[in-house]
């Protein structure tokens, strides 16, 4: 990311790249840039998924990115354990080595999709949870599918924030932790922040994540 110009909200998406440590000290051993090169406006590696043999990479895509915006979610993936190289791209039916031959995934357009969101297993389905991307919603919905590609359904709305209402507070990118489970529960966190820096340093609540968790059966029982 970058800064276009002086202002907060003026931050650019420029490009993504992959960055491997080694354990267990987590010293940096190499950056690479992903395959993906085209444009700016689609940005794989928003979400990944390894599932089987293969990791699939997410791209959040913006058609229009303002008050009211517009996205699309892509995917491609690749072996799993090899995130560099051979990328394919869902073309609708299958997959391709032609990152323009991607289309987006369906079921998703009620719901302008954030710049972080997740894909994850869960029972013997496949969710995707994303915070609307609409500014101060802090609407937080999950969707299902038969398959890492969609096409996506029985849409959620399992929370909605409510640091918005406070002065000066907004709420992004939620994500799933699925890896923490209890009684039927997974734990969600979504993210805080405040428009008047000097805020975060008088009360740090105002730029710390916030967690809850919601009852799976509220995620997976279709309508």
């Amino acid at each position: 990311m970058y800064q276009e110009r002086d202002d907060m909200w003026e931050f650019m998406y420029e490009t993504t790249h992959i960055l491997e440590y080694n354990l267990p000290g987590l010293e940096l051993n190499r950056i690479t840039p992903i395959p993906f090169n085209g444009s700016t406006d689609i940005h794989y590696g928003m979400a990944a998924l390894n599932d089987g043999d293969h990791t699939y990479i997410y791209a959040q895509v913006d058609i229009r990115n303002d008050l009211d915006p517009i996205t699309e979610v892509l995917v491609a993936r690749t072996v799993a354990g090899d995130p560099y190289n051979n990328w394919h791209y869902y073309n609708g039916s299958g997959w391709s080595a032609d990152p323009s031959d991607a289309v987006k995934l369906e079921g998703l357009s009620s719901v302008p999709v954030s710049s972080q969101f997740n894909v994850f297993r869960l029972r013997d389905k496949y969710v995707l949870l994303t915070q609307k991307k609409t500014f101060n919603t802090g609407e937080i919905y999950t969707f299902i599918a038969d398959s890492p590609t969609g096409p996506w359904r029985n849409k959620q709305l399992i929370f909605k924030t409510y640091e918005q209402d406070i002065p000066h507070l907004f709420t992004y990118n939620a994500m799933a932790h699925p890896q923490f489970e209890k009684e039927g529960m997974i734990l969600i966190s979504y993210n805080v922040n405040t428009e008047v820096f000097a805020e975060q340093f008088s009360d740090v609540s105002t730029y710390r994540p916030r967690f809850f968790w919601v009852d799976i059966d509220k995620i997976m029982n279709e309508k």
